[in-house]
């Protein structure tokens, strides 16, 4: 399974009343190829072969990569995680900020009543509780951003269960390629440096202290995800292994993938949508999208309600 993502956006919170997104692509391996060969024919033929942006795009080529995604939507599914400013203000995100910041104190002290004494773990745990509390570590777009990416991976696990649930789909499962679009050219930006190095692994501690993520009855022993990704805890509990699933995990410059270019058209519509519900045009291209959205009337928005912090998680 390959999932590819992107971000619509200013990701401010302050002084602003324009939405912030972050969209995802989940493609089956078959599907792959498909794109490629798509992309690169548009691209041929609309712009000599260079890479073509979504907010570039004349309707009529925005509505043929719709029309191409619900033709093929068994096998391209499209999820999507929005926040509002009327809905989540600046004042949320600085209390979710020092929240955080203390839950991550707290680590560091079960690690050290835990019998933990390593160094640099301790400093880990330092530095990664300031990137939580001040801006000029982090800044609050980067940090709404890496939050944001978070809250999608975990939906678009949760979505590739529900819409490949059936067994014709479980040679899928086998592999997870995560594509996201990388901003600066040849280096990574603070936000990109700061979900690789830490939110990968506390999304994994997360998933160790229980089944976040619900099962179909019907996959067993012998089915890929299980096999690959599920795990037993010394208590008896089940757990996901989301190191493993997640370590196919890269930011990628779009211009090297071409589902990531699908996923800014993509990314693009939706946004547009968002700001322009009245756009006559923009509403037909986003309702042939409706499709890979799973839905077939009108698709109910999601918006992040901030946590007060995350559960505690243990560092191995």
């Amino acid at each position: 399974m390959k999932i590819f993502t992107d971000e619509s956006g200013d990701f401010s919170l302050k002084n602003s009343t324009r939405p912030s997104m972050v969209a995802s692509l989940i493609c089956t391996e078959d599907m792959y190829e498909g794109i490629k060969r798509f992309m690169n024919t548009m691209e041929k033929r609309y712009n000599g072969g260079a890479e073509i942006k979504g907010s570039d795009l004349t309707y009529e080529q925005r509505l043929h990569v719709c029309e191409f995604l619900k033709k093929n939507s068994d096998h391209l599914k499209v999820t999507m995680t929005i926040v509002l400013p009327s809905v989540v203000t600046h004042e949320d995100l600085n209390l979710f900020r020092t929240n955080q910041a203390d839950t991550f104190q707290k680590n560091k002290d079960w690690y050290i009543n835990a019998g933990g004494k390593v160094q640099k773990v301790l400093e880990e745990y330092d530095r990664i509780a300031k990137l939580a509390m001040y801006q000029s570590r982090l800044s609050d777009e980067e940090f709404l951003q890496a939050l944001l990416l978070t809250q999608q991976m975990e939906r678009v696990i949760k979505f590739c269960i529900v819409y490949f649930m059936e067994r014709k789909h479980r040679r899928y499962f086998k592999d997870f390629i995560f594509l996201f679009d990388r901003k600066l050219p040849n280096k990574l930006s603070a936000m990109e440096k700061y979900v690789l190095n830490y939110v990968k692994a506390f999304l994994d501690g997360k998933s160790k202290m229980g089944m976040t993520i619900p099962i179909p009855n019907v996959w067993k022993t012998g089915h890929p995800f299980i096999d690959r990704y599920m795990i037993t805890m010394e208590d008896g509990r089940e757990a996901f292994f989301l190191n493993e699933l997640l370590k196919n995990f890269e930011f990628e410059d779009s211009k090297n993938d071409p589902g990531l270019r699908m996923v800014d058209i993509i990314s693009n519509t939706i946004y547009q949508h968002v700001l322009n519900p009245n756009n006559l045009e923009i509403a037909q291209c986003y309702d042939t999208l409706q499709y890979a959205l799973g839905y077939q009337n009108r698709m109910s928005q999601f918006h992040i309600i901030l946590k007060k912090s995350f559960s505690l998680l243990k560092r191995e």
